[in-house]
C-alpha cells in the first residue's frame, strides 16, 4: 500500500488471494475483515465502558437533532435558530409573567390560606406563632382574630377590603373600653418589615392576647410586630421598588441554569465527535473511526492505495485505471469542485463520493439532489446492483438523493423510498466508462462496522473495482482552497450561504412580530373606573403617584396637577364656574378682586411655567397652599 505525505509504504503489485475487479461475497469478506479486526492495535484505543454509554447516548442525540435539522429550513443553523426564538419567547414570558409556582398544600404552618377563616382559626394561628417566637404574625393574627370575632357576633358589618384603621375605629364604637388599645394596635399592621440590628432591652410584661407563655423570655414591645430582629419604625430611606440583586438572580437562575445545561452539552457533544473523528476514514488509522483495515484488506487483494491530502495530488495520481474516492466533497471549496470533477470525467474510472450534500451536489453529479438525511442502521439492497446483491443487508444512512425520473442510476439501500447509495453510470463504454457512485454515509468504511454485516463486501467491491485507488482526504488547510477562486464563486459571500428556506422564515417571524405588537397594543386602551378589590388610602395612593412622577422626572406633570387642582378648588370660592376654572381671563380678576393686598403673583403661581428643580417644585406647592389657605380665611 502506498501512502503519500509521509506514511509507510508497502511493496506494490502484491496479489495475495485474488485480482481486480474485487469481487467477494458477504461471508468471506466478514471472515476476512473480522481476521483484519483481530490485530491488537485496532484495539489500543477501544473506549471503556463509560465512554461507549456515553457515546450511545450522544449519538442518539446526535440522530436526534440530525433529524429535527432535517426537517427544518435551513438545516442545522434553522434548527438552531429556532431553539434560540423559543428560547428568547420562553424568557419573556418568565420575564413578564413571573416564575411559576405549584399551589402549595395544607402543611402544618399552613395559615387557613385555602378558604375563610374564622375568629377561632385566627386565634389558633396567633398561638401557634406566639410558641414559635413569631410575634409580628402572633399580634396580627390576633388583630384578625378580634374583627372577625366582632364580625362573627355582629357587632361589626362584614365588609372586604376593610383597613385596619378603618376596623379600629368602627369597633371602638361598639367597645368603647377597648378603643384605645385598638387605636393603638391598627397602626403597626400596616407598617413595613425592616431589619434592624437587635439589641439589648429590659425585660418588659408581655403584650395581652400575644399568647406568650410563662417561663420563656417576654418580646421586646417595639417588636411585637416585627419579630426579634425586626422593628416596627418605618422606613426613612429610599422606597424604591426596583428589584434587588438577590431577587434578579432568582427570576433568572432558571433561564441561567437552561442556558448552561445546553452549552455543557453541546461541548461535551463536540467533544465527544472530535475525540471519535480523530483519523476518521484515514487508511493509516487504526481507531474505531479509521478505516485502515479495509486499506489493508484491499491490498491484500492486489489494489494499490495512494492517499492525497491536497487536491493536486489528487489530481495528479488519477489516471484511466483509478478508483477516486473523495471522503468529505462537501469541504471543498467551487473551484475545487470544479478542478475535481474535470478529474472525474477525464482520468478515473470511478468516483466514490461518500456523505455528498447540497454543497457539492450541484457540481459534482449534475441531476441529483439532496434529501433529508436518515439514520444509520441495517438496511437491505433493494435493487438489482451486483456489488449490492452479494454484499446483502449493510449499515447505512446518512444523505439521501433524488433523482428525475427515467434516470438509469442504480438506487439501493433505501430510506422512506429514497436510496442512500446511487450508482451513476458513465458515458463511456467498456473499460472507458466513467461512473459516479453516491454514499450515503461512511460508516461502511469504519474500522468499527468493517466486520458487522455485508459492509466489507460492499466496500471493497466499491472501492476494488479498479487496480489503483485513490484515496483523497480534503482539509482546509489545502492550499487550492484559499487561491484561483473563480469570480462567480460565492464561497466569500456570507448572504449567498443564507438558504433559501430562510427567507420563509424570516417572514414568518416579521408577521410573529406585527402580530405580538396588535395584541399588545390592544392592552394599551382608554382607561376604564373600576371600584378596587380593597379600600385604599387617599395618602397611600398620593405618595405612590408622587414617586412615579420623582422616578420619571415629570417636575412639569406634577406641577400642572397641583395648579389644575388649586385652580379647581379656588373657583367656587372666588364665585367663577367650574368650567373657567383654568382660564387666566376669568380667574385671575375674581382673585385679585378677592385679595387685592396679597404679595404672591397669582399668575405665575397658578399658570406660570414649569419648576426647574425639585426645590422649585417644592417651594411651589408650599405657595399654592399658602394662597388656597388665605383665600378661605379672607
Amino acid at each position: 500500500m502506498t501512502l503519500t505525505g509521509g506514511a509507510a509504504a508497502a511493496p506494490t503489485g502484491l496479489r495475495a488471494d485474488g485480482d481486480t475487479p474485487v469481487d467477494i461475497s458477504r461471508v468471506p469478506a466478514r471472515e476476512a475483515a473480522e481476521r483484519e479486526l483481530s490485530d491488537p492495535r485496532y484495539h489500543e484505543n477501544d473506549p471503556n465502558l463509560l465512554q461507549r454509554g456515553l457515546h450511545r447516548f450522544w449519538e442518539w442525540l446526535d440522530d436526534l437533532f440530525g433529524a429535527a435539522s432535517g426537517a427544518t429550513p435551513g438545516g442545522v443553523l434553522g434548527l438552531v435558530v429556532i431553539v434560540l426564538v423559543v428560547a428568547a419567547l420562553v424568557a419573556a414570558l418568565w420575564w413578564r409573567l413571573g416564575t411559576p409556582h405549584r399551589t402549595p398544600g395544607t402543611t402544618g404552618d399552613s395559615l387557613f390560606a385555602d378558604g375563610p377563616r374564622t375568629a377561632r382559626d385566627h386565634r389558633t394561628a396567633a398561638a401557634r406563632h406566639a410558641s414559635a417566637g413569631r410575634w409580628n404574625e402572633a399580634v396580627q393574627e390576633r388583630m384578625r382574630a378580634v374583627v372577625r370575632s366582632l364580625e362573627e357576633r355582629a357587632l361589626l358589618e362584614p365588609r372586604p377590603g376593610r383597613t385596619a384603621d378603618e376596623a379600629a375605629a368602627e369597633a371602638g364604637r361598639s367597645l368603647p373600653a377597648h378603643a384605645d388599645d385598638l387605636r393603638l394596635a391598627a397602626p403597626r399592621l400596616r407598617r413595613r418589615h425592616v431589619r434592624r440590628p437587635h439589641r439589648r432591652r429590659a425585660r418588659v410584661p408581655p403584650p395581652r392576647g400575644s399568647g406568650h407563655r410563662p417561663g420563656t423570655d417576654p418580646p421586646d414591645p417595639r417588636h411585637r410586630l416585627h419579630g426579634d430582629a425586626r422593628m416596627s419604625h418605618p422606613a426613612t430611606g429610599t422606597t424604591s421598588t426596583a428589584p434587588s440583586a438577590r431577587q434578579v438572580w432568582t427570576r433568572v437562575r432558571g433561564t441561567v441554569l437552561v442556558l448552561a445545561l445546553v452549552l455543557t452539552g453541546g461541548l461535551a457533544l463536540a467533544t465527544v465527535r472530535s475525540t471519535d473523528a480523530h483519523g476518521a476514514l484515514d487508511p493509516r488509522s487504526a481507531d474505531p473511526q479509521g478505516s485502515r483495515a479495509v486499506a489493508e484488506l484491499l491490498r491484500a487483494r492486489g489494489v494499490t492505495v495512494t492517499l492525497a491530502a491536497t487536491l493536486a495530488e489528487a489530481t495528479a495520481a488519477t489516471d484511466t485505471g483509478t478508483t477516486l474516492l473523495v471522503t468529505t466533497p462537501d469541504l471543498l471549496t467551487g473551484a475545487q469542485q470544479s478542478a475535481l470533477h474535470s478529474a472525474m470525467t477525464g482520468s478515473a474510472s470511478r468516483t466514490v463520493l461518500v456523505g455528498a450534500g447540497r454543497a457539492s451536489l450541484g457540481t459534482l453529479a449534475p441531476g441529483v439532489a439532496s434529501a433529508p438525511s436518515a439514520p444509520v442502521e441495517e438496511r437491505t439492497p433493494g435493487c438489482a446492483l451486483p456489488a449490492a446483491t452479494r454484499a446483502g443487508s449493510v449499515d447505512l444512512g446518512g444523505e439521501r438523493y433524488e433523482t428525475s425520473p427515467g434516470s438509469p442510476a442504480e438506487a439501493c439501500y433505501r430510506s422512506d423510498g429514497l436510496p442512500t447509495l446511487l450508482l451513476l453510470p458513465g458515458t463511456g463504454r467498456g473499460t472507458d466508462a466513467t461512473d459516479t457512485v453516491l454514499l450515503g454515509s461512511p460508516d461502511i468504511l469504519y474500522n468499527s462496522r468493517l466486520g458487522q454485516r455485508g459492509n466489507a463486501s460492499l466496500a471493497l467491491q466499491l472501492l476494488g473495482s479498479q487496480p489503483h485507488l485513490v484515496w483523497y482526504l480534503p482539509s482546509l488547510s489545502d492550499p487550492s482552497a484559499t487561491t484561483d477562486t473563480p469570480a462567480g464563486d460565492t464561497t466569500g459571500n456570507f448572504l449567498a450561504l443564507i438558504p433559501s428556506g430562510w427567507l420563509w422564515g424570516t417572514l414568518q417571524l416579521a408577521l410573529a412580530a406585527v402580530l405580538a405588537a396588535l395584541w399588545r397594543s390592544r392592552r394599551l386602551g382608554p382607561l376604564v373606573t373600576e371600584r378596587l378589590p380593597v379600600a385604599l388610602r387617599a395618602s397611600e395612593a398620593t405618595e405612590g403617584r408622587a414617586r412615579l412622577y420623582r422616578k420619571a422626572n415629570a417636575r412639569d406633570r406634577a406641577a400642572s396637577v397641583l395648579r389644575t387642582a388649586t385652580r379647581t378648588r379656588l373657583a367656587p370660592l372666588l364665585g367663577v364656574p367650574v368650567q373657567d376654572a383654568h382660564s387666566p381671563d376669568r380667574l385671575l380678576p375674581a382673585l385679585s378682586a378677592r385679595l387685592p393686598e396679597t404679595t404672591a403673583d397669582p399668575r405665575n403661581l397658578l399658570f406660570g411655567p414649569a419648576p426647574a428643580d425639585d426645590a422649585t417644585l417644592i417651594r411651589l406647592a408650599d405657595q399654592l397652599d399658602a394662597l388656597e389657605r388665605e383665600v378661605r380665611t379672607s
